[in-house]
C-alpha cells in the first residue's frame, strides 16, 4: 500500500463529506420537486372533476325557484340536491 499522509488523508475525507452532504441536498431538493409536481396535478385533477360554472348556477336557480313555490317542504328538496 501507498503510504498517505494525514493531510492527504484529512483532505480525502473532507472531500467525501463534501460529496455526501451534496448528494444528500440535491436528493432533498428533487423530492421537494417531485411532490410539489404531484400537488399540482392533484389540483389540476381536481379542478376538472368540478361541474362547470354553468350548471352549478342553474341547480342554483332551480333550487331557489323550488324553495320559493314550496317552503314547507324545503328539507325534503335539499335531500334531493344532494
Amino acid at each position: 500500500p501507498e503510504e498517505l499522509t494525514f493531510a492527504s488523508a484529512q483532505a480525502e475525507a473532507r472531500e467525501e463529506e463534501r460529496r455526501v452532504r451534496e448528494t444528500v441536498r440535491r436528493d432533498k431538493t428533487l423530492l421537494k420537486e417531485k411532490r410539489k409536481r404531484r400537488e399540482e396535478l392533484f389540483i389540476e385533477q381536481k379542478k376538472r372533476k368540478l361541474l362547470p360554472d354553468t350548471i352549478l348556477e342553474k341547480l342554483t336557480t332551480a333550487s331557489q325557484t323550488n324553495i320559493k313555490k314550496s317552503p314547507g317542504k324545503v328539507k325534503e328538496g335539499m335531500t334531493v340536491l344532494m
